[in-house]
């Protein structure tokens, strides 16, 4: 075997370990074998569901693309909405950090299922990893 697999091995062996002598609740960490057999066992699922965020993110990307260029356009060709817009343009940039952060802890949030309703997709996924 490649010595690469060795530190992967490692990290799984020690995750089946943490989960099988129970030291943290299935609900946080699942065992990968219960992992892997959900992902094996939902693929389809799985699958139909990254091509629809695939599409999503390429067309929010094409949007922004396509707004971010249209308005760089304008700004180079009217002085005036430069100075009335770039501002607003550079200031938002500090934030962007703030921004993203936020953004990482709503995605952990709806991974534990602690929106409301029904829990969508993740909330429902993580169910079947073992959540309560």
């Amino acid at each position: 075997m490649s010595a690469r697999i060795w530190p992967v091995l490692a990290i799984f062996a020690l995750w089946q370990a943490v989960c099988a002598a129970a030291l943290v609740p299935a609900f946080v960490l699942p065992p990968p074998l219960r992992v892997f057999e959900t992902l094996w066992h939902e693929r389809g699922l799985i699958g139909q569901h990254a091509l629809t965020t695939l599409a999503e993110t390429g067309a929010g990307l094409a949007l922004g693309i396509g707004l971010g260029v249209t308005l760089a356009l304008a700004m180079a060709l009217a002085p005036w909405l430069q100075r009335l817009i770039g501002p607003v343009l550079a200031g938002g940039a500090g934030a962007a950090g703030l921004r993203a952060g936020a953004g990482a802890g709503a995605v952990a949030g709806l991974w534990a299922g602690a929106q409301g309703g029904d829990g969508g997709a993740a909330g429902g996924l993580s169910r079947r990893l073992g959540a309560a």
